[in-house]
């Protein structure tokens, strides 16, 4: 598990345009599969993208919360050493 990490790491600093690009992939998908749902539903294409557009900025900002906490939960077990 440590080495995993570990390996993560090493790429995200020294294959950084790898690692943004996959992230670029992964959030167009989600943005293309979001869009086709709300398009199936009833929506304009433009609306459908816009939705998709800011349902996966909710989610990412919901992410983002989920990461900070974790961090400060660690750094005050941490700091409890």
């Amino acid at each position: 598990m440590i080495l995993n990490r570990l390996k993560r790491r090493w790429r995200t600093l020294f294959h950084k345009d790898v690692v943004e690009q996959q992230l670029d992939d992964e959030l167009r998908f989600h943005l293309e599969r979001d869009t086709a749902r709300n398009i199936e539903s009833g929506m304009s294409e433009e609306d459908a993208r816009h939705e998709a557009g800011l349902a996966l900025d909710l989610e990412g900002r919901k992410n983002a919360e989920v990461v900070a906490t974790m961090a400060e939960i660690v750094r005050s077990l941490d700091s409890r050493r």
